[in-house]
Formats: structure tokens, sequence, C-alpha cells
């Protein structure tokens, strides 16, 4: 039920410690900033992973790519899942909507998403925001 294996994962760095956060709890970690430098770049070097940008706190994004799943497999699988979650969460809440053609499934973002997720935006954990924005969802943080 995944959209898209194109959604986001945000590298974030602390003092003791780099974790590749994805849409749910489970997180790949590194204790040595060295070593997570070299997964990133073998990663950007394959085509696994793209720079897009920065998220809404400033930090750097990166969006995994079909190649992914040849390189990292466990990574791919582990970040397809946890969309899923992710999605099934929002779909739940009424924020998002799940559309299914033939064989085909999509997200999508309408004007009764939009007034549901002003209601509950309060309550949105961090990887749904995430979601949300890798969507295009209207949303501003201040």
């Amino acid at each position: 039920m995944p959209p898209s294996s194109n959604f986001t994962w945000t590298l974030k760095k602390t003092s003791t410690k780099t974790k590749i956060n994805g849409t749910g709890a489970r997180k790949i970690s590194f204790q040595d900033d060295d070593r997570v430098n070299e997964v990133f770049g073998l990663l950007q070097e394959s085509g696994a992973i793209e720079w897009v940008g920065l998220d809404l706190a400033g930090e750097p994004v990166y969006r995994l790519t079909d190649k992914c799943q040849e390189v990292f497999p466990e990574l791919y699988e582990m970040h397809k899942a946890e969309l899923s979650q992710t999605a099934n969460e929002l779909w739940q809440m009424g924020v998002i909507d799940m559309v299914f053609r033939n064989s085909e499934e999509a997200v999508v973002f309408t004007q009764a998403n939009y007034l549901k997720l002003k209601e509950v935006l309060h309550e949105l954990t961090p990887d749904q925001l995430s979601f949300l924005v890798a969507m295009g969802a209207p949303i501003r943080l201040d």
C-alpha cells in the first residue's frame, strides 16, 4: 500500500550517533559519523539515494530511488513498510485518501483532507508531518 518509494528520509546527526529517520519508529543507527558518511556516500554514488533539500527543521533530506532496492534492500524494504504504515495511519485519521484503480493505487490530498488536517495538525507525529510535506501538503509550522 505504499504510495511510492520516492518519499524522503532525513539524515540527522547528534554528538553520539547518526540516525536515518524514516516514517516510523525503527531507525538505522550508526555510532560513528565517518561510517554514516561513508554509507551515504556509497548510496549517493550508486544512485540509491538523492539529496533533495532541507526539511522544515533545516535537516538534510534524501530521497530513496528504485536503485536502492538493489543496493541496500534492507533499507528499501523498511522504508516501504514504514511508508505503508504512515499512509494507513493518516488515512484512518481522514487526513489523506487512498484511491485504487485497476492495479494501481495513489495517495491523494483533497480539500476535505485539508480541513481534517487543520483539526488534527497538533496531534500528528513528526513522521506523519514529513510524509505530508513530501506529498506537497500545505503545512506551515510556526
